[in-house]
């Protein structure tokens, strides 16, 4: 079969049961590898071989792509090779090659003095304080992704229980986590999404945070990074932050290992999330 029609058939089927982002994740991903298989005249499925594979790899190396990233090309093409192959649409190879092993740059989390430090600016500074304040805290507080933090509606937090119900994540996940006091007290009492901004609003607000709060290495998954190490450094319960990240396993989660151990060993003042937590 020629490999654009496979890729058609791939995508179409993730259509079907895969969330918008999935979606555009594994079309972004496809593009990429049929560009490569293009530029090398590989156009069948019948062509396709774990010395492909290991030549794409290099191909994204030497255009200097991270290892972190490969892994995520990488993720996708596997994902292709094994419905190929399932739905006998590519002829049976090993796929499960080994690959570069992930370096992660060290990110220091923010810091006591740093979360509040923007806490004030954003009471301070910020055109409906409140409701800016709730979506930084779920981040920072809650451990959120930012766009779980956009999607969610009123009747996804509990405040009689204090539980947050994230539906439909990363991955197809849903899950739940515990609702700080903090955070409580900042839901309105209103119907419908709790945030009116989309990821062009969030993006700009964390532009004027850089700017304007002091803390110019501010970004969006540094208050994720956060919540997780803070964790790690006053929980240190691998499955539970893992549960509480919606991680789909312990690849990602382990990082969060070393960066706590990195903060203990350094005395680092680190944020301190909610008791609730521990």
């Amino acid at each position: 079969m020629d490999i654009s029609d496979s890729f058609k058939l791939y995508l179409k089927d993730k259509e079907v049961y895969c969330s918008d982002k999935s979606c555009e994740y594994y079309n972004n991903m496809m593009h990429v590898f049929s560009l490569f298989l293009l530029q090398n005249k590989l156009l069948v499925t019948e062509d396709l071989s774990s010395s492909v594979l290991k030549d794409f790899v290099l191909y994204l190396k030497r255009k200097g792509v991270k290892n972190t990233s490969i892994h995520t090309y990488m993720r996708a093409v596997k994902n292709y090779c094994s419905w190929g192959i399932i739905n006998s649409i590519i002829p049976p190879f090993e796929y499960h090659i080994k690959l570069p092993r992930p370096d992660p740059d060290q990110v220091l989390p923010l810091s006591h003095t740093e979360g509040y430090q923007i806490l004030d600016y954003i009471k301070a500074n910020c055109s409906d304080p409140d409701n800016k304040e709730l979506f930084f805290r779920l981040l920072l507080d809650c451990g959120l992704r930012s766009s779980e933090a956009l999607s969610l509606e009123r009747k996804d937090v509990d405040t009689d229980n204090n539980i947050i119900r994230i539906n439909q994540s990363k991955y197809e996940k849903s899950r739940m986590i515990p609702l700080p006091d903090k955070v409580k007290d900042l839901i309105p009492d209103t119907k419908g999404k709790l945030f009116d901004f989309d990821i062009s609003g969030k993006n700009s607000f964390f532009t004027r945070l850089k700017h304007g709060s002091g803390v110019s290495r501010i970004h969006a998954h540094l208050l994720r990074h956060t919540f997780a190490t803070s964790y790690m450094v006053h929980v240190g319960n691998l499955e539970y932050l893992r549960m509480y990240l919606g991680h789909a396993s312990y690849d990602v989660t382990r990082n969060y290992i070393q960066s706590a151990y990195q903060c203990n060993l350094l005395h680092y003042d680190i944020y301190k999330i909610d008791d609730i937590f521990t």
